[in-house]
């Protein structure tokens, strides 16, 4: 009998657990599905945000960024996109704040496309400062954070080519 009782406790503890982990598997679902909800609406903002910069409007484009950073903060692209949006409505601080936010937010991903970039755009505001020593900076870092020999770094290319260019000196960069 007591063996009886020792099985069916060992039983209920067996039970237990794999209701517990049910419960939790069934919270990491919900968690996901609502992460990816919120992704969807951030990415519906940014399709928003673009369609208004091609038309030039910049304020509209400007909002609908913002409201895709309510969903996911993180989203390095939006916060490119802000950049360029601020960069082109003559608000220099607040574009220097978002490709920092991109430069941050790519940190510790393995692609680094996306800090290139905003460290050549960077480069290029900098620039037309007269920050030439912080542009030449930026436009190194854009370099250095582009390395052509890993593959996952799609249009690297075309970034480190023009840094280089920029940093050569040229009259034509940004």
């Amino acid at each position: 009998m007591a063996a009886l009782a020792v099985l069916l406790g060992v039983a209920g503890i067996g039970l237990y657990c794999v209701a517990a982990y049910v419960f939790h598997f069934q919270q990491s679902i919900r968690t996901s599905i609502k992460q990816n909800q919120q992704f969807d609406q951030a990415i519906e903002h940014q399709i928003k945000a673009g369609k208004n910069a091609k038309t030039g409007n910049y304020p509209a484009a400007i909002a609908e960024c913002k409201l895709a950073l309510q969903f996911d903060p993180n989203f390095d692209a939006v916060h490119y996109t802000l950049a360029r949006m601020y960069r082109k409505q003559g608000q220099t601080a607040l574009a220097i704040t978002e490709y920092h936010e991109v430069i941050d937010s790519v940190s510790h991903k393995k692609d680094k496309t996306g800090a290139a970039w905003a460290h050549y755009e960077l480069g290029g505001l900098l620039k037309t400062q007269r920050k030439t020593d912080d542009a030449k900076m930026e436009w190194q870092l854009a370099i250095d954070c582009s390395p052509i020999n890993i593959p996952q770094q799609a249009g690297i290319y075309e970034v480190r080519k023009k840094a280089q260019f920029a940093l050569a000196g040229s009259n034509d960069s940004p």
